[in-house]
């Protein structure tokens, strides 16, 4: 089941008094790109355009590439522990997250390098990868020792059937996409509160498919890397969808009847106990036969 709504509502409730750090976090990663831009802005006012041409075109490409993937693991990061805890977290939290550079080069590269192979080698939809590999960063944050090629492969996994979905909730946001495009200041909201409703998706798409036994928890290697162990209703239960669905029927212990929790209740409630019994549908977008593809990719990655 995949519900981007609850998803969203959960996200503010994690947000609340807690958007400080996350907002900042933001702030940051736009200085560092504005500052990087800032000779080509310069260029361009004295009519020139050098970000397109030439050596310094290139070498500007290669960086803001480089440069986003560790901006990236040690957003996610902070993402995850939002996520897993209710008190806020201090600025320090985002910057411990850039100890994991090395992961975020290492996993823009590799995921680079596979879309730029479908999409000379391959007639397919490139958006359709890009959803494939999309939770290959929350797999890496969680889960720093996991190697940048298995992040990649879980990812794969546990998006299937769910890659439709997760582009529908990404075309959810467009509308604010481009309010905040109008309204630069509004991103310090929008960004936040866009990757905690991702991170909530990752949480609860992980889980169902270790559930309906798409992948283990040993693949995992088996518990997140980040778990203070005194909070238990944002902790990712990998036996139960997370987080508890919005509107989702819940069964108490010694009570035959049924009743529908709030959404505020459904945020600060334990994981379930029992795991989804359904399987995810098939991907409504389908890859190129998996034969064909998973043969070449192996090819590729050895």
């Amino acid at each position: 089941m995949f519900d981007r709504k609850a998803y969203k509502a959960i996200a503010q409730k994690q947000l609340q008094g807690r958007y400080g750090t996350p907002a900042l976090a933001t702030l940051v990663t736009a200085g560092v790109l504005f500052i990087l831009y800032m000779p080509v802005l310069l260029a361009r006012k004295n009519g020139e355009d050098i970000s397109n041409s030439g050596p310094f075109g290139s070498s500007m490409s290669v960086i803001v590439v480089c440069l986003s993937g560790i901006l990236e693991i040690a957003f996610y990061r902070l993402a995850i522990i939002l996520s897993k805890t209710r008190e806020k977290q201090p600025f320090s939290v985002y910057l411990e997250g850039f100890n994991y550079w090395l992961k975020g080069l290492l996993g823009i590269l590799w995921m680079l390098l596979w879309l730029v192979l479908w999409g000379l080698c391959f007639y397919i939809p490139l958006f359709i990868k890009v959803f494939s590999y999309s939770q290959m960063f929350f797999i890496l944050a969680e889960y720093p020792d996991i190697s940048v090629r298995k992040a990649m492969t879980l990812s794969k996994k546990i998006t299937n059937g769910y890659k439709f979905d997760l582009f529908v909730m990404s075309l959810s946001f467009l509308g604010w996409d481009i309010l905040a495009a109008l309204i630069p200041p509004l991103e310090l909201w929008l960004v936040p509160y866009k990757t905690m409703a991702e991170t909530n998706a990752y949480h609860s798409i992980k889980a169902q498919q270790i559930a309906a036994g798409v992948v283990s928890e040993s693949d995992f290697s088996g518990t997140s890397d980040y778990s203070d162990g005194t909070d238990t209703a944002f902790q990712t239960d990998a036996t139960a969808a997370f987080p508890v669905i919005l509107g989702q029927k819940e069964e108490e212990e010694g009570k035959s009847s049924e009743t529908v929790a709030t959404t505020e209740d459904k945020i600060l409630m334990p994981p379930p106990e029992s795991a989804p019994s359904n399987a995810p549908a098939a991907d409504t977008m389908t890859d190129i036969p998996d034969e064909n593809t998973e043969n070449t990719e192996e090819h590729f990655d050895e």
